[in-house]
């Protein structure tokens, strides 16, 4: 069933869409409107950059807004936009390079491999676990505040019982997040609630994980380069390329369904190996060198 909006607001490029409270485009979907200017029927996308509250969804145009409305219907697409849009790319061709983020995250491992010092904190606080799966945590999004991060220590809670698997967790510094956590798991066996990482500590987190369990987006980018199943702790996500590919799989907040999750990975080398050894569609680690390549002959 479609999921329709209707326009309450256009100021330039940006625009207001109304939707009901519990089907709000998440942020960077596409929205498409079909309308008339001078007789001329016209399509254009917009997409979501912000949620207002009350069911509005802010988006901007990808082309003039000339001709929008308010009370026009808006139709949510249901995923990103894949390909560029408007006039400006008409007769253009474009090269995929992949995301330079890739190459950073090989770049910094490959940093730790000649000076393990930039990674001291993380093998500090592996070190406790040798010989256990880990499980690296991330968990910071807004719309999981409240009972959603209740459920998801839960599931970690439950998780941290088995005697073969330690989770390793920098806890976000939001006291929505942290004062639930630290309170939820603060002393169990297996769990290490850490401060915040910089950014080496933490690839070294991932590439020490077995999976990585995150409502995080650039994880879903990072993990699946070192061959690391993610579990998205989401009901949506605006990488869905990741969840096509089969590298990352949503669990949702429910602490049934992550433990089923986690336990299927850890149990299946099957269901394992089909996720750590799926395509990664995020890059390869060679992105830089083509961008320089293609601006090189251009």
């Amino acid at each position: 069933m479609s999921n329709i909006g209707k326009i309450v607001q256009v100021i330039g490029p940006v625009v207001d869409v109304q939707f009901a409270d519990n089907s709000i485009p998440p942020i960077y979907q596409a929205l498409t409107v079909d309308f008339d200017v001078s007789g001329k029927k016209e399509h254009l996308t917009l997409e979501v950059q912000q949620h207002l509250g009350g069911g509005v969804a802010r988006a901007i145009a990808m082309s003039s807004s000339e001709g929008l409305v308010r009370g026009m219907e808006v139709e949510d697409s249901g995923s990103p936009i894949s390909v560029p849009v408007g006039d400006g790319v008409l007769g253009r061709i474009f090269d995929v390079t992949g995301n330079t983020v890739v190459d950073a995250l090989h770049w910094v491992l490959g940093a730790i491999e000649h000076n393990p010092a930039l990674a001291a904190d993380l093998h500090a606080a592996a070190a406790p676990f040798e010989g256990k799966r880990i499980i690296g945590v991330t968990t910071h999004r807004r719309e999981n505040f409240g009972d959603g991060m209740r459920a998801i220590a839960g599931a970690i809670r439950k998780i941290a019982e088995r005697e073969d698997t330690a989770v390793l967790f920098p806890v976000h510094l939001n006291p929505n997040v942290r004062e639930t956590m630290m309170g939820e798991l603060a002393g169990l066996d297996n769990v290490a609630l850490l401060e915040p990482l910089d950014y080496p500590n933490f690839a070294a987190l991932m590439q020490a994980s077995t999976l990585m369990l995150t409502d995080s987006g650039g994880v879903q980018e990072e993990a699946p380069a070192l061959g690391k199943p993610v579990l998205v702790m989401r009901e949506t996500t605006e990488r869905p390329e990741g969840v096509e590919a089969g590298t990352a799989k949503l669990v949702g907040t429910d602490p049934d369904a992550i433990v089923a999750e986690v336990t299927r990975l850890l149990d299946d080398g099957d269901a394992y190996a089909a996720m750590a050894q799926a395509h990664n569609p995020f890059g390869d680690g060679h992105s830089s060198q083509r961008i320089a390549d293609l601006m090189a002959r251009d």
